[in-house]
């Protein structure tokens, strides 16, 4: 999906959301075409952290989800 957007003197930004969530953004002239494709496969996002409970210090600490 591509959207576009004019920012002025002939200058387009055109936003292109790739296969792993992310937005990759062109500035541009009018005149550029953009026809690539990512032809990689769609990944999940990995899982957001949790929290564990230290004994040591009895406190909560948070830990990554993708380690």
């Amino acid at each position: 999906m591509e959207e576009f957007k004019a920012l002025g003197v002939g200058v387009v930004r055109k936003d292109r959301v790739i296969s792993d969530g992310c937005t990759m953004r062109y500035y541009d002239t009018q005149g550029q075409q953009r026809t690539c494709t990512d032809s990689r496969a769609s990944e999940e996002e990995p899982a957001i952290g949790e929290s564990r409970l230290d004994p040591l210090v009895n406190e909560w600490i948070a830990v990554a989800g993708h380690r």
